[in-house]
């Protein structure tokens, strides 16, 4: 039997966005994704977000699959991690827009298919004061105070501003 590839093909459209530790949502460029044929593990393909976070798999043959983030750019490798692997059907002669629900978490591209990572981590604020207040009675904010956070990977060391602020 001949199977014309072109005829049993979909592809596979979706978009990609990160929600940083403070919250903000932005489109994610350069992140890797592959798909794996539940029923033959030798068919694999591989797409990469563009600069707007959309990810395209073209003719792809139908079937199920597990879609896997598989490798994110240097520079968003301290702020985010791989996401779960998820399941998708491709139906052939058709673009195949899942219908995940991280868009709803979000206010941008509402409607669209977003596969979103969530950075891991917050942002810590800390204010360094004067136990005692000035002469009439306000506040002394102390700049230059050093403070040592430790994590199980690294030592960071923020040292607060002329406002007695540091964020980390």
């Amino acid at each position: 039997t001949v199977i014309n590839a072109a005829e049993s093909a979909g592809s596979l459209m979706f978009y990609k966005y990160g929600k940083d530790p403070v919250g903000l949502v932005s489109s994610l460029e350069g992140v890797t994704f592959t798909l794996t044929s539940k029923t033959d593990h030798t068919r694999v393909y591989t797409a990469v977000s563009n600069e707007r976070g959309l990810v395209v798999f073209p003719a792809v043959i139908e079937g199920d699959y597990t879609l896997s983030e598989t490798g994110l750019p240097d520079s968003l490798v301290g702020d985010y991690t791989l996401a779960s692997s998820r399941d998708v059907t491709i139906t052939s002669g058709q673009v195949n827009v899942p219908s995940w629900d991280d868009a709803a978490e979000i206010a941008v591209n509402p409607g669209a298919p977003v596969f979103l990572n969530t950075a891991p981590y917050g942002r810590l604020s800390l204010t360094k004061t004067s136990l005692l207040p000035d002469n009439t009675g306000n506040t002394i904010y102390l700049s230059g105070a050093e403070f040592r956070l430790y994590t199980d990977q690294a030592c960071e060391t923020p040292v607060t501003d002329s406002t007695g602020a540091a964020v980390v």
